[in-house]
């Protein structure tokens, strides 16, 4: 949006129309995004602090960041931690099992969809 208190007195006119149709059509695109049926797919980016083991190994990795709607364009982030929401396909994580790592108990998750696996202390 324009700032009309940084617009000259002889274009404020056209910055409050400019600002108006702005207005207009972001609601049009909130009304079509919020009516669409979504085709949602993983938007993935390398994340070099990735790291789905306690022990620090296997880090960094090609996760998904974000998800995109190749209908109508809205973009969603991930939602929940990794050990909730797998970051390789967007599945569901559900706790698997628990095993020692020296003196830590860590408990694996494990993505119902592709199988991959998340720890945690």
């Amino acid at each position: 949006m324009i700032d009309l208190n940084t617009v000259p007195s002889e274009l404020s006119e056209e910055a409050k129309k400019l600002n108006d149709e702005k207005s207009a059509l972001l609601k049009k695109i909130a009304d079509i995004q919020s009516a669409c049926t979504h085709d949602w797919k993983p938007v993935k980016e390398y994340d070099r602090n990735y790291s789905p083991r306690v022990d620090g190994m296997n880090v960094g990795a090609e996760v998904i960041k974000e998800f995109h709607c190749i209908l109508c364009k809205k973009l969603v982030p991930i939602q929940g931690t990794p050990s909730q929401i797998c970051r390789k396909c967007g599945g569901k994580m559900n706790y698997d099992h628990r095993e020692m790592c020296g003196q830590d108990r860590v408990y694996i998750h494990k993505c119902e969809k592709c199988g991959h696996e998340y720890d945690t202390t």
